[in-house]
């Protein structure tokens, strides 16, 4: 294509005009009466320069007015970006019921993360999630995940300077510290470790309620090691076991029942010194011994083996003839 001069006047004329002014297929569309400038469209609406086509600017743009975006998706390439708003409104132009939040890609790494508000479960969830945040109405949960508030201390996987107030009732299984939460069970995960609970100041310990607290049971050779004040329930012996200085168990008394007196009674033949009770089944401790009406002194005039009724004469064996009597039935009944 040759190039024209175009004459001063025809030049002036055209720079001066008062009526609009079109290129060729409209690259360029000065609408003079309404001071706009349309650039591949003859209409440029309300603007004062309207581009029909994507635009670029390859140095710094200021804007010192609103900046509107009307697009379905807006990408910002840059690798630090300052806002100055103070705050943030999220889902503005959005739609009654969708879930609104932020979320971060994490590129291969797995699912991408999400810190958002749960607009059908009305609250606040962070979570890793499958969705990819094309879409516009609601997040999908994968997993809860752990928020730390410090650099955790003893495996803590959420640190605050004061406190917190925390419901549990979301995840199936939450684990704080060295506690996982399952259902209705607490769980210490330290190998051994004791289950402490506190009281601050001179407050109580309370379970309150209408329903009963059910204490560890097993065995004898299930004890614990022993510590002063363990409670526990002993299946062997059927009876609820205290121990009283870290070493020694001793049944705990929970209630008294009356006793049928029962006895065995024998008959000396001026060599036997050994009897054992018959119809007297108690525990040692709880017998009465008469020879001829006189009352024995345990651990001096008899003894016992320590586990059955059986009694031992220290001294001499009764003459023949003797009349001896073991009573039980004095003591009361551990239940």
């Amino acid at each position: 294509m040759s190039i024209q001069r175009i004459p001063g006047q025809m030049l002036e004329s055209n720079l001066t005009r008062s009526t609009d002014l079109a290129f060729q297929t409209n690259l360029l569309y000065l609408d003079v009466s309404n001071s706009r400038v349309g650039i591949r469209t003859a209409s440029p609406g309300n603007f004062a320069l309207d581009v029909n086509g994507t635009a670029r600017f390859q140095n710094s743009v200021e804007i010192t007015g609103d900046l509107t975006v009307t697009g379905t998706t807006t990408v910002v390439n840059t690798t630090n970006m300052e806002i100055e708003d103070n705050i943030l409104l999220l889902n503005s132009g959005g739609s009654v019921g969708n879930d609104a939040g932020i979320m971060i890609k994490r590129q291969d790494s797995g699912n991408n993360a999400a810190f958002y508000w749960d607009e059908g479960a009305d609250k606040f969830k962070i979570v890793t999630t499958t969705s990819d945040g094309s879409t516009v109405t609601n997040i999908d949960d994968t997993a809860y995940t752990r928020l730390a508030g410090a650099d955790p201390v003893d495996n803590q996987d959420f640190v605050t300077l004061q406190s917190m107030n925390t419901a549990i009732a979301v995840a199936t299984s939450t684990a704080l510290g060295n506690f996982d939460f399952s259902s209705s069970t607490i769980i210490q995960t330290s190998t051994n470790a004791d289950f402490e609970m506190e009281t601050a100041g001179t407050g109580n310990f309370v379970l309150s309620g209408t329903a009963g607290l059910i204490l560890p049971k097993g065995t004898t050779a299930q004890r614990p090691t022993g510590q002063t004040g363990i409670i526990r329930f002993n299946n062997d012996t059927s009876k609820y076991e205290v121990c009283l200085d870290g070493s020694t168990w001793t049944a705990l008394k929970t209630e008294a029942t009356s006793k049928t007196v029962l006895k065995d009674v024998f008959t000396g033949d001026g060599s036997t010194r050994t009897f054992i009770s018959v119809n007297v089944t108690t525990a040692p401790e709880n017998l009465i011994v008469y020879i001829d009406s006189v009352m024995q002194e345990p651990d001096v005039n008899y003894i016992t083996d320590g586990t059955t009724s059986a009694i031992t004469i220290t001294d001499e064996a009764p003459h023949i003839g003797a009349r001896i009597v073991v009573i039980s039935g004095f003591a009361d009944d551990l239940i």
